[in-house]
């Protein structure tokens, strides 16, 4: 995983488009290895300061724009 990422994300809590972005991680994940599900799958990912104690404001789903980091 490269997260060396700064094209088109500014800090603080303003909304940026991301346009320009070239690094980053994509997944896939094999419906085989969720046991082939037939239903909606949920799921949660967020992005935590090192050592984990802090949310910061890059979710999936997206926050409101000028949302700032969640907190502890």
């Amino acid at each position: 995983m490269n997260d060396d990422n700064a094209a088109g994300v500014t800090h603080g809590c303003g909304p940026a488009s991301g346009a320009g972005v070239t690094t980053g991680i994509e997944w896939a994940i094999p419906l085989a290895a969720l046991g082939n599900p037939t239903g909606c799958i949920k799921v949660g990912v967020f992005v935590t300061e090192a050592g984990g104690y802090r949310i910061g404001n890059q979710v999936l789903a997206p926050l409101p724009p000028g949302s700032c980091e969640l907190g502890d």
